[in-house]
């Protein structure tokens, strides 16, 4: 009898590096249970550098570390659901915000009422453009565009009222 040992994939080591629930790259054997689809290694690959830089901006270093991990912690456990959403960023995105904790303590000078415009303003400060900021956020570029423009409204830019 023939052995399928060599046409088995190996479940202790992966052939190339895969990142790891944790958020770090783990080179040559990672045990089967920490290894992420390659749709979210890739997914990490895109975000993760500005994920981190928002968490720094609200939290001190470890705790931004552990928020970012949390983070895509709990995107790999639920992965497969995210991957059926048409706003898996967006979901993402909040994700990143619970961890955080941004919301409950805003940065001074940041001042809105807008959880998503708060977001915005403070990607902006880290050097983001409307672009970026709308791929991280999974938001459409013209509401960032919106949302991180100065507002000023006067009368001489209304409309004529139509009158009969």
């Amino acid at each position: 009898m023939t052995s399928l040992a060599p046409l088995r994939p190996s479940l202790t080591a992966s052939p190339r590096p895969r990142l790891c629930v944790t958020g770090q790259r783990a080179p040559g054997h990672t045990p089967l249970g920490l290894l992420v689809p390659p749709a979210l290694e890739a997914f990490h690959i895109l975000h993760s550098d500005v994920y981190s830089a928002y968490a720094h901006v609200h939290l001190a270093a470890d705790a931004a570390d552990k928020a970012v991990r949390s983070t895509f912690g709990v995107l790999a456990s639920h992965w497969t659901y995210l991957l059926d959403q048409p706003d898996l960023t967006a979901l993402a995105w909040e994700e990143l915000v619970l961890h955080s904790q941004s919301r409950r303590s805003p940065l001074p000078g940041v001042a809105t009422d807008d959880p998503l415009q708060y977001d915005a303003l403070v990607l902006t400060d880290l050097g983001l453009g409307p672009r970026a900021i709308a791929d991280i956020t999974g938001q459409y570029v013209s509401t960032i565009r919106y949302l991180i423009a100065p507002h000023t409204l006067h009368t001489d830019n209304l409309l004529p009222t139509r009158t009969r």
